[in-house]
């Protein structure tokens, strides 16, 4: 397939749908830099970043509400959870049950989805012991830096996160690299999709389409000679997500996912 004019296409596409919400090319910019970046972040910052991505999978944002339709958290949530104080959390709830609990009679629990509440709670308490175990931002920085020194150990992060992290796999310790500022591209159904259709593959698991997807980018990366301010892996992971959820969260827009559209253009151009 010719990567360079899959990822013009992807670009035109994309560019219809934010016109079609009266918004500018020069308006998706600020769509291709993760908010944080874990080098002048704080603790709080981090962990509230990982919060967010313990609930990113299918229904979850829907039941949870962590994000308000502007992209800010929820103030109910962030006064339970102690401003995203890991050791205060610990503290103030001596287990998961006791984290739902507080969400509950808050009447934050949506009574249709009780379960995914408390698989929250579990993985938000295994999270701020995970946090614990470092004495300070350095600490987790020099950490997570030391995985990315080779292929083989940057992909064992993620891994390592859904070992020490309960309910936390492996697409979504992705997502919460990749928004702190790490080239890890989350293989979400868009990802898997796409890369499904490219390698004709009759299934594609999780760790199979993170590689390929930043197989694909390298490649893109090199035939544009892009050398642009952000992450390519990140940029070319969120035009796919914004094709596919027609959701512009910055500006408050949303409209109609046309991944279909995408994958179509694939199968007609191998």
């Amino acid at each position: 397939m010719d990567l360079q004019k899959f990822y013009e296409k992807a670009q035109e596409i994309l560019l219809e749908m934010a016109e079609s919400k009266s918004l500018s090319e020069e308006s998706l910019e600020k769509y291709y830099t993760a908010d944080i970046c874990l080098s002048d972040a704080t603790i709080e910052k981090i962990f509230e970043r990982m919060v967010g991505s313990m609930q990113n999978r299918s229904m979850m944002p829907n039941v949870i509400k962590f994000w308000q339709e502007n992209g800010s958290v929820n103030a109910k949530h962030k006064e339970i959870l102690c401003d995203f104080k890991p050791s205060e959390i610990l503290k103030k709830y001596a287990d998961a049950e006791a984290l739902f609990n507080a969400f509950e009679d808050k009447g934050l629990v949506n009574q249709e989805h009780p379960k995914l509440f408390k698989q929250w709670s579990k993985s938000i308490v295994s999270g701020a012991r995970f946090m614990c175990e470092f004495k300070d931002l350095a600490d987790l920085k020099n950490a997570f830096d030391a995985f990315q020194q080779n292929g083989l150990m940057k992909d064992a992060l993620p891994a390592v996160l859904s070992y020490k992290i309960d309910g936390f796999g492996f697409t979504l310790a992705c997502d919460f690299l990749k928004e702190i500022g790490y080239d890890y591209p989350k293989p979400d159904t868009y990802i898997k999709a796409i890369v499904k259709k490219m390698t004709r593959q009759e299934e594609v698991k999780e760790y199979t389409a993170y590689k390929e997807i930043l197989k694909i980018a390298e490649k893109i990366k090199r035939l544009k000679k892009v050398d642009e301010q952000y992450h390519f892996v990140y940029k070319l992971d969120k035009i796919l997500w914004l094709i596919g959820s027609g959701m512009f969260y910055k500006n408050n827009a949303k409209t109609s996912g046309r991944m279909r559209e995408l994958i179509e253009w694939i199968e007609k151009n191998p």
